[in-house]
């Protein structure tokens, strides 16, 4: 009995060290949270690459009594394309590789508006835009200055509506919510770590953002490892 009781107490032990040593793997890790409450920009930079009705004008405004960052300006270039370049708001550089990125986003003109994310360079980077003018919402990657794209629907956001998108990547799949719904699920290895991220912005004059949060996602199999160990505790436990 003293025997049996001995064993449990180390598989007990081996459990607490398992669950120790896995969590600081399985916990999601905030790299950046930022809801513009503080009234500034700082820490983010602006990116002007549209040729036309620039600059940007990037700021943080009062909108019905939550700051918001915003971006006033027309500027643009190659509207209506593939490329539609304009402006964004950069931050960070990670090397992170299973990663969420979410914010709100909302316009009051009916051109792109979306977020950049896995951004290495001006050159290469994810982006998802969305576009009430050409009703398009579109997953594309730019490598090497060209852009491919990786999905697309013909849907149009709603005019001086709130909206919530989120991007994970994990173990090279990227998952596009928009709302909490899936939209996009696609599998692409390209960029491989966060990078940077970028609020962007084409030919959208009163383009707002918030609530931009930036975690770590726990590796699949770091949790399959951690099942793998309660399982084995329980089967042991059990004799």
């Amino acid at each position: 009995m003293q025997l049996q009781i001995l064993k449990k107490h180390q598989l007990l032990l081996a459990l607490a060290f398992i669950v120790a040593f896995l969590g600081s793997f399985i916990n999601a890790e905030v790299i950046l949270s930022d809801d513009f409450s503080s009234g500034t920009l700082t820490g983010w930079t602006s990116v002007d690459e549209g040729a036309t009705s620039g600059p940007s004008i990037w700021g943080v405004t009062n909108l019905s009594g939550n700051m918001v960052a915003i971006q006033s300006s027309n500027i643009y270039s190659n509207h209506g394309s593939d490329i539609h370049i304009g402006s964004y708001l950069k931050r960070l550089s990670s090397s992170v590789q299973n990663y969420s990125v979410s914010l709100d986003v909302m316009s009051s003109d009916d051109d792109y508006n979306g977020i950049m994310f896995g951004y290495q360079n001006s050159s290469n980077y994810y982006r998802f835009s969305i576009s009430n003018q050409f009703a398009n919402r579109t997953l594309q990657k730019m490598v090497g200055g060209t852009f491919t794209t990786l999905a697309s629907d013909a849907v149009a956001f709603t005019l001086n509506q709130w909206y919530n998108i989120k991007v994970t990547v994990i173990d090279s799949y990227i998952k596009v919510y928009v709302d909490n719904s899936l939209l996009f699920n696609v599998m692409d290895s390209t960029f491989s770590t966060l990078g940077s991220i970028g609020l962007y912005v084409s030919a959208s004059q009163n383009g707002y953002f918030d609530n931009v949060l930036v975690q770590s996602v726990p590796e699949a199999s770091s949790i399959a490892l951690l099942l793998f160990g309660l399982a084995i505790f329980a089967l042991h436990y059990k004799k």
